[in-house]
């Protein structure tokens, strides 16, 4: 610096006492015994009064300096001051890339543009790492037009592979399937052809991944093979880590969750040793959907909240959106289902904000299942309807069959057995071209429980069978079998005798409505079976009753409040019928829990949404809450469960589908 600036800096004219001096003023922070960090204060003064020639020349010699320190990134920023942005724009291509890798998008934009205020043409590996950036932004449009440029003119340049994976990559973040896959494809023909080791482990590893997500199980395992050879014989931990990860990825998306865990955790491994913040918390989200499947909850969620902690850090909205999209299945499990939803709505906006389509619709088909159990059947058709429109347009067959399988349920709990076969049917046939045993079993399952309520005994045992010999050991594929057998018709079209199992309500509810013979009439006395011609007679005269619940023609009259839209809202009918079964009994929230949600009770999570739910019910049949005359509850008393109880204050009566009595179960 020249000394006449220093001197009226320090005050100090001896040069030996000057830098004391600034650094008692503050300008200058001592790193070493010789080395100091000169206040942006110094520097503002030296560009106000030093010459442009001697301000280059300071910038210059501390480009050079930076640069020998091998410090890239800060040497571009003083060879732009020094007026040397061709030297600048050269040494940014080595940088921008790991500015993008290490999300320092802002640095990197502010950098492109400086080099577009000095007039040079910014290289196009530079427009590649500018266009990653934007895609992680969330301005997919201006990320793609950019790199759709730089693709067209590197077509027979040695940055084609590189500018190709890049594009692929941008509609990979933006949704697009069809078109990441199709490029991706191309980028790997390319660098197979010129020998790109790095490059093809890439488009082999995110075509795999595609590929998964599609249902295309066996190109994807085989592409992952190829991938983790290149790996090993390169000696490319980040290229071996991002195929464990994805590879675990899979494994889990086909719930194959013990196969999972292994290559989620060497990953996690190696993403250490890399200290690659982004990459660890990719192996995180497989080492957990792994944990979720085995119901390894809690252990699911720790790994979850890291990666929520450390998405801002990588820049990863998509992390935060994937993690928030697992979190939200772990509390449904539980049945939170009011946590449930805050977590798909997060996960549904930070999808938004990347622009990545097809997470959002992912996200929305387990957003239309919580509403299903919600007892917000029309939104959740919606949903669905929304989610396969998507699916279909960019690309993602596994995703439009699981919608379809979606709305065939939601037929099957309306009683629209011609609407559930022809969902079904759309399904299979989807199915029928991928490799996802697990879907077509739950497919084949659907099946059965449609052929059940039409009185095809033979047909739905077959589907059954094959649905079982499809799933091979699934456990969760058993359980459902185990509970449509005992409804099967007799050759004479009789409904089975059904035995109890693990309940799942929905299921029941739906059967007990397909299959409905006799019809139980509860009433203050007792519960006796009655006769069509009987339950005519009810039917005709329901005020004479203040409180009538007719299930099978979903009514519900409560004198003072009029009809009751209860059948609205399946989980809140479930609780009342199931108070009303057990008339007179106390229940408490444990039991409640898995005869009305089909969840397994987990503690004051379970509780919460067993008072929230008779609140409900209240609201819709109780005239005055606070003297409330049908549901009430009970406190713990001694050794004794508190809990609620059906107890009428005033003549009632219930028609309900037969089946064995639930209490004392």
């Amino acid at each position: 610096l020249p000394d006449p600036a220093l001197a009226a800096l320090a005050g100090v004219p001896d040069a030996a006492a000057r830098l004391a001096s600034l650094e008692r003023k503050l300008l200058v922070e001592r790193e070493g015994p010789d080395r100091m960090l000169i206040h942006h204060l110094l520097a503002d003064h030296v560009q106000a009064t030093a010459a442009t020639e001697r301000r280059q020349a300071l910038h210059g010699a501390l480009a050079r300096w930076w640069l020998a320190e091998g410090q890239p990134a800060r040497a571009f920023h003083h060879f732009i001051e020094a007026g040397d942005a061709a030297t600048a724009a050269e040494i940014f291509q080595t940088v921008a890339g790991s500015l993008c890798a290490s999300a320092q998008y802002d640095l990197l934009m502010d950098s492109v543009k400086r080099l577009e205020d000095a007039n040079i043409a910014v290289p196009d590996r530079v427009r590649v790492a500018q266009a990653n950036a934007l895609s992680m932004l969330g301005r997919s449009a201006e990320s793609l037009a950019l790199l759709r440029g730089v693709a067209e003119g590197e077509a027979e340049a040695d940055g084609a592979i590189e500018a190709l994976s890049a594009l692929a990559g941008a509609h990979l973040n933006a949704g697009d399937f069809a078109r990441a896959l199709a490029v991706y494809e191309r980028a790997l023909a390319l660098s197979e052809e010129r020998g790109a080791v790095d490059e093809t482990s890439k488009c082999l590893n995110y075509t795999a991944l595609i590929r998964g997500y599609r249902g295309e199980m066996s190109v994807a395992w085989s592409m992952l093979d190829r991938s983790l050879v290149l790996a090993r014989q390169s000696r490319s931990r980040p290229a071996r880590a991002h195929a464990l990860r994805i590879r675990a990825t899979l494994f889990a998306l086909v719930g194959a969750y013990d196969e999972a865990l292994s290559p989620a955790r060497e990953s996690l491994g190696l993403a250490t040793v890399l200290e690659s913040t982004r990459l660890t918390c990719w192996a995180r989200y497989a080492e957990a959907m792994a944990l979720n499947g085995r119901g390894e909850h809690e252990l699911a969620r720790t790994l979850l909240e890291e990666n929520l902690r450390d998405g801002d850090l990588a820049g990863g909205q998509h992390i935060q959106a994937f993690a928030r999209q697992e979190l939200g299945a772990i509390a449904a499990a539980r049945g939170d289902l009011e946590t449930a939803a805050r977590h798909l709505e997060a996960s549904i906006r930070a999808f938004e904000y990347q622009g990545y389509t097809m997470g959002v619709a992912m996200t929305e088909l387990r957003l239309a299942e919580l509403l299903r159990a919600r007892g917000q059947g029309e939104t959740a058709r919606a949903t669905l309807l929304r989610v396969a429109a998507v699916a279909a347009e960019f690309g993602n067959p596994r995703l439009e069959a699981e919608a379809h399988l979606g709305l065939a349920g939601l037929s099957l709990d309306e009683g629209a057995s011609d609407s559930a076969r022809t969902e079904i049917e759309t399904a299979r046939t989807i199915l029928g071209a991928l490799e996802l045993p697990s879907l077509m079993a739950e497919a084949l399952l659907l099946a059965a429980e449609e052929r059940i309520g039409g009185r095809e005994g033979a047909e739905a045992a077959r589907l059954i069978d094959e649905a079982l010999a499809m799933a091979g050991p699934s456990a969760a594929v058993k359980r459902r079998a185990d509970a449509l057998r005992p409804h099967l018709p007799d050759a004479a079209g009789r409904k089975g005798n059904a035995r109890k199992s693990a309940p799942d309500a929905r299921l029941e509810t739906r059967l007990a409505a397909a299959l409905s013979q006799r019809l139980r009439v509860i009433t203050a006395d007792g519960a006796v079976l009655r006769g069509d011609e009987e339950v005519a007679s009810l039917r005709q005269a329901p005020e004479q009753w203040a409180l009538f619940l007719d299930a099978p023609s979903r009514t519900l009259q409560v004198e003072g409040k009029g009809e009751v839209p209860i059948f609205r809202r399946p989980v809140l009918q479930r609780l009342l019928v199931t108070l009303i079964r057990n008339h007179g009994r106390v229940l408490p929230a444990d039991e409640l829990v898995p005869l009305v949600w089909g969840f397994p009770y987990e503690g004051e999570s379970s509780a919460l949404e067993v008072r929230k739910a008779i609140s409900r019910v209240r609201d819709l049949i109780e005239v005055d809450r606070t003297n409330p005359r049908w549901v009430r509850r009970h406190e713990a008393r001694l050794e004794g469960r508190g809990g609620y109880s059906f107890q009428a204050a005033a003549p009632f009566c219930a028609i309900l589908e037969d089946e064995e009595p639930v209490s004392g179960s």
